[in-house]
């Protein structure tokens, strides 16, 4: 909730209603579904819908919530009592987690006392739904058909871990050399260079329980085998050839450049704090960011890159 500070006192018991009170009108939930099924009538059209879909399908499957890829009967059976249900179960206050940021004071902290203060908290880990076990990771080559289509979408990428495993950080500065920002070496190559696509990354997410990395652009079909190529270029380059020193320094000031931005101002705190709740890390990971950022040397980056991203150890999925 975001509300303006001398209003504080009086939104702040609409949200308690919303959270202890949800109806959820059967004609809100007609008009939800309608949408909801156009939007994955036109998605199924989009070979990046469906290259982005297929590629979390093949790195986890559709049994595990990480690769569920619904159909239209999905929402068809959504209903009221169903909604009801689930969030009562889902969403109790008592495994809440309640971040307050931005000008907080006495009266503040007695609102929320007055609001939510008598409920007996039991605590968040409790909350958290089981996550079923993944079957073991093996790479794949997937291609989805997807007729008179005029471009290819490409993913390329991994089954891969969380933030609390000792390589995240190493990891995740790689990856911005590689893909991660504007300046990157494939957007260097696969479109200042060679004119493939109008634009390419990569990206890892974090999840509760497990992780991936992927690759992720759009080519024209006559150019897809070539982007592919070049895609695996670049990442034997990482685990073959140390990144120049300048390169290196140019990647540690704009990442440095976001942190800040990610600490800058109430909303900004409060986003990275609950990212720091919700995966148990402490506020000392923070400082072991930027310390992985200040000494991480083209030697690591070659370790690194070498262990985790070899092209072999890829899934690749092409539609179009």
């Amino acid at each position: 909730m975001f509300s303006l500070t001398r209003f504080f006192a009086e939104t702040l018991p609409v949200l308690e209603e919303i959270l202890n009170e949800a109806s959820f009108p059967e004609e809100e939930i007609t008009i939800w579904k309608t949408r909801s099924i156009q939007a994955l009538k036109v998605n199924n059209e989009k070979v990046s819908y469906l290259a982005k879909t297929g590629f979390m399908n093949a790195l986890f499957g559709n049994l595990n919530p990480y690769g569920f890829t619904p159909e239209q009967s999905a929402y068809e059976n959504i209903n009221q009592e169903k909604l009801i249900t689930f969030f009562q179960k889902g969403y109790p206050l008592q495994k809440a987690i309640i971040i307050i940021s931005g000008k907080i004071d006495d009266a503040i902290f007695d609102t929320v006392n007055r609001i939510f203060g008598s409920i007996k908290i039991t605590g968040s880990e409790a909350s958290n739904p089981s996550i079923p076990v993944v079957q073991a990771y093996v790479p794949s080559k997937i291609k989805i058909e997807k007729k008179d289509s005029v471009q290819s979408a490409i993913r390329i990428g991994k089954r891969l871990f969380g933030k609390n495993h000792p390589d995240y950080i190493s990891l995740s500065i790689v990856n911005t050399i590689l893909g991660g920002y504007f300046g990157s070496r494939l957007m260097s190559n696969i479109r200042e260079d060679k004119g493939y696509t109008y634009g390419i990354g990569s990206g890892i997410h974090p999840f509760k329980s497990s992780g991936s990395f992927f690759i992720a652009t759009e080519v024209g079909t006559d150019v897809c085998s070539q982007a592919v190529t070049e895609i695996y270029s670049e990442l034997a380059r990482l685990i073959s050839e140390p990144v120049p020193v300048d390169e290196l320094e140019l990647v540690k000031k704009y990442l440095a450049g976001a942190f800040l931005r990610s600490l800058d101002g109430p909303f900004a705190l409060s986003d990275r704090f609950k990212g720091l709740i919700l995966h148990n890390l402490d506020y000392d990971y923070l400082n072991t960011y930027l310390e992985a950022l200040q000494t991480i040397n083209p030697l690591q980056i070659m370790e690194i890159a070498s262990k985790h991203l070899t092209p072999d150890s890829m899934t690749e999925v092409i539609s179009g």
